[in-house]
């Protein structure tokens, strides 16, 4: 078998891209491996475009008719778990610069997939690693399945966790990668933590699912990643869905956490959101005390100078700690009322502060200076 393939691939060199061009012979939206013969198997073509119109959709509202009903209840806004990992910019600007690129379909049961690999057709790889070695940015798999002559996008989520130990511990249901033991003493912390949250914020959880990944690769895995560099992370949480997944093997994470009980509460944006998780849950797997200690040594005594370098990057740690210091000062002088003055604020770091100095009728630099009165006290 060996020997034929090499033959028949040495004969295919030439036709390894199919363009998928119109008949106008605009710039192709996608190709197709040689493996994915159309010609052969003309069913694959409305599962194709149907995938591809869905990836170069920009209004939410109407990706959401691509979507599997029962997926978008029981998910909500985050049915499609893929999506913010691969989409970091608009549809068509990502995709403009990472072509999809189909290496595969097959049909298993009554759900056909779709392999796609994005890729820059303009790079070469280097030995040295550089943006040209960024090919693929993902490859992704997805799940269509024919509804009573409808087609529906589905995510591969519950396949790939069908085997998974299942664990209820208080209100979280852990699902447990088998090669991982549960860790009973990370699994009452996190237990007593979420009790504590509520209690805190007097709010109710019914459940929390939470999934525990050895790795990072088999946390974008369940996503629906084959490949997982874009959105590569260590853990991931949705918010509607309730789900944090942990890829780095741990039963406990106090951040990710955070964000489950509070934010649909307060929905304070993501600036003080983070700020929020930080403070109460800590980050990186320090407390907010320790990170604490380690921003002052970097940072006092903060000025609007350096509050606004730090939130030049509005995902980093340090961004999230100063907005953790902002919240520690609104806690201290107003406790989790002034918490739930914050519902609905705005997203960006400078936005907030002129909104917070109008909710709470404090200029600037007086919030600066609270600030600094907190990291003083660190030592």
């Amino acid at each position: 078998m060996k020997i034929i393939y090499s033959i028949c691939l040495v004969f295919t060199l030439s036709s390894i891209l199919v363009t998928a061009q119109n008949q106008n012979n605009k710039i192709p939206k996608y190709y197709l491996h040689s493996l994915v013969d159309t010609s052969a198997h003309s069913s694959y073509n409305e599962y194709i475009k149907f995938w591809t119109d869905f990836l170069y959709e920009e209004n939410d509202s109407i990706r959401k008719t691509y979507w599997l009903p029962s997926q978008i209840k029981r998910f909500g806004d985050d049915y499609s778990l893929f999506y913010n990992s691969l989409f970091q910019y608009p549809p068509k600007s990502l995709l403009n610069y990472y072509k999809p690129y189909i290496l595969s379909i097959y049909f298993e049961s009554d759900t056909c997939h779709i392999v796609t690999a994005f890729w820059n057709f303009n790079f070469r790889p280097n030995d040295t690693t550089s943006v040209q070695n960024s090919n693929p940015f993902a490859i992704l798999e997805i799940g269509v399945l024919k509804k009573n002559n409808n087609l529906y996008l589905t995510n591969l989520f519950d396949k790939r966790v069908q085997n998974w130990e299942k664990v209820r511990y208080g209100k979280i249901t852990y699902l447990i990668n088998p090669s991982l033991t549960p860790n009973k003493l990370e699994m009452e912390d996190a237990k007593n933590f979420v009790d504590t949250m509520t209690n805190i914020f007097s709010t109710e959880i019914d459940s929390i699912t939470y999934v525990v990944c050895k790795t990072p690769q088999s946390l974008g895995y369940l996503l629906g990643f084959n490949f997982f560099y874009a959105g590569f992370a260590t853990g991931k949480t949705f918010i509607n869905a309730k789900i944090i997944i942990s890829g780095r093997g741990s039963f406990n994470y106090p951040h990710e956490l955070t964000h489950i009980i509070v934010d649909p509460f307060l929905k304070p944006g993501h600036f003080l959101s983070e700020g929020i998780a930080t403070f109460f849950g800590g980050s990186t797997n320090k407390t907010y005390k320790q990170l604490l200690k380690e921003f002052k040594n970097k940072y006092y005594p903060i000025t609007k100078i350096t509050f606004n370098e730090i939130n030049e990057k509005p995902n980093s740690l340090d961004a999230y700690i100063s907005s953790a210091l902002i919240i520690n000062t609104i806690y201290n002088r107003y406790g989790i009322g002034g918490l739930e003055e914050l519902n609905s604020s705005p997203n960006e770091a400078d936005k907030c502060l002129k909104h917070l100095s109008m909710t709470f009728n404090i200029n600037e630099a007086q919030l600066f200076e609270l600030m600094n009165s907190i990291l003083n006290e660190v030592e």
